[in-house]
C-alpha cells in the first residue's frame, strides 16, 4: 500500500466516523438519516441535506461551518 493510498483511507475513515455523530433521526419515522449533500450557503455556513433510507423524507439544515 502506498503512502498516498494510506492517507486517503485514513481520511475516509475519519469522515465516516464523524458522520455517525451528525446523523439526525427522521422526524417522520425515527430512522437515522443519511447525509446526502453539503453545499455552501451564506459565508461561514453550510446547507446539509439529509435523506431517510426508510420513508424518503428529506431534511435540510443550515449550520455554521467555522
Amino acid at each position: 500500500m502506498t503512502a498516498q493510498m494510506s492517507a486517503a483511507m485514513r481520511t475516509s475513515h475519519f469522515i465516516a466516523s464523524n458522520l455517525d455523530v451528525m446523523r439526525p433521526e427522521c422526524p417522520k419515522c425515527g430512522t437515522r438519516m443519511w447525509l446526502a449533500r453539503i453545499e455552501p450557503d451564506e459565508p461561514g455556513y453550510d446547507r446539509r441535506k439529509f435523506e431517510c433510507p426508510e420513508c424518503d423524507h428529506e431534511l435540510v439544515e443550515v449550520v455554521n461551518s467555522l
